[in-house]
């Protein structure tokens, strides 16, 4: 059984995210967060208790599960893995040659990149890039495929590996898009975290590159809208520290705004009950297809009431709120929370990497529903067709295997 950091089990990852942001949110540093200490917290009960109490009702039945389970996931936990990674690695291969086709076809319909129109000066943006139902599963299939090579490097070594995950960054860059990098990001650094845990040396390295991109982060910000410009946006109160830097002021509008504008929604909206969640699961479909499926019913905007026009994120729950009220924040959190726990039980090397995918989305819910999101959760099936094993007859490579076993 591979030995997991608890820094990342469900509770941690879920709670830490969510009480941070209501205990900044309670700080007060900014006028336009208008919700009262009441509704926010009441908005994060509801968001949080049934996601521990579903936690706790999964961990006792784990407790309680029946010997044949036992059994069943004690064969999962040990497979030999290490023969099968020369297979995987191979697989990879053919998968980023398919995406290299399929992408090198979206260039060519599209007409160029979108940096490139950045610098031209041409009316195309990010959003006129690719293939319509194409575009967002090539991404997701890129990042699915990066996330397995960082998992081998953590977990096998060798820095070749980490040439797909760096690529992506490059790619992201090229296509004008921060949440690709931030996704990869994100779960690169979480399937470090997972097999090697955090070491003081590490935990310095982290803190100090937060810091750089917190500064960065607002001084990008700056450029692109004015300091000035912004601090009107987010009107800092009196207790905000005059002499951080402009990127914790960001920072911290970037995250609280999203709670600010669930609890607007929650007092001025009304949900529209509808069993086809169109709030909520819409996003989770092609755009043809999710014009079939609802039509005229579709939601014309994710986001939810807006407190403040200017900040239009609204936390993962907005959807469900809209669709089924606070009923459906429950539902929400607990069909994550199952979701989450029964990954973080599995220990074989497939499934923990489809869990780094799983808690990457509960982290990200403080902003948005990836979950719901196709070009995020599609990563799921991806990396279980990246596993799909296939025999070979070549000794040689199962001779391989075999010594990769010995050595992991």
């Amino acid at each position: 059984m591979t030995r997991k950091s608890l820094l990342l089990h469900p509770l941690v990852l879920f709670s830490t995210v969510w009480l941070g942001v209501l205990g900044l949110f309670i700080l007060r540093l900014s006028k336009i967060l208008a919700a009262t200490d009441g509704e926010i917290t009441s908005a994060v009960g509801f968001i949080l208790v049934p996601y521990v109490l579903a936690l706790g009702a999964t961990t006792l039945y784990y407790s309680l599960v029946p010997k044949l389970w036992i059994r069943r996931t004690h064969l999962l936990c040990n497979t030999p893995e290490a023969e099968e990674l020369v297979f995987l690695k191979r697989r990879l291969k053919r998968w980023i040659l398919l995406w290299m086709l399929f992408t090198t076809a979206e260039i060519i319909a599209s007409g160029g990149l979108p940096l490139i129109w950045l610098f031209t000066g041409s009316s195309k943006t990010y959003f006129d890039f690719g293939i319509q139902s194409l575009h967002g599963l090539l991404n997701s299939m890129i990042l699915a495929i990066g996330l397995c090579y960082s998992g081998i490097f953590v977990r096998y070594g060798g820095r070749r590996n980490l040439i797909v995950p760096l690529g992506i960054l490059a790619w992201s860059v090229l296509l004008v898009t921060r949440s690709m990098m931030i996704v990869n990001l994100l779960q690169t650094g979480m399937v470090i975290i997972l097999y090697r845990g955090i070491s003081a040396k590490f935990a310095l390295k982290l803190v100090a590159v937060v810091l750089v991109i917190v500064v960065s982060f607002g001084a990008l910000g700056d450029l692109r809208t004015g300091a000035v410009n912004f601090r009107t946006l987010a009107q800092p109160t009196e207790a905000y520290p005059e002499w951080l830097p402009s990127g914790v002021l960001w920072v911290y509008i970037y995250v609280t705004t999203p709670l600010n504008n669930l609890t607007y929604t929650m007092a001025s909206l009304r949900p529209v009950n509808n069993i086809l969640f169109p709030n909520t699961a819409a996003p989770l479909f092609p755009g043809i297809v999710r014009s079939l499926i609802y039509g005229d019913s579709l939601a014309t905007s994710l986001s939810g009431e807006l407190a403040v026009s200017n900040f239009n994120v609204s936390t993962a729950y907005v959807g469900p709120f809209e669709d089924y009220g606070a009923l459906g924040i429950v539902c929400f959190s607990l069909l994550i929370a199952f979701l989450a726990e029964f990954y973080w039980r599995r220990n074989n090397f497939r499934d923990q990497l489809i869990y780094i995918v799983i808690g990457q989305c509960l982290l990200m819910t403080i902003f948005y529903n990836h979950f719901f999101s196709l070009p995020i959760i599609t990563q799921v099936i991806w990396i279980y067709l990246f596993f799909i094993k296939g025999k070979s007859k070549n000794p040689h490579i199962t001779a391989v295997g075999n010594h990769m076993s010995a050595l992991a």
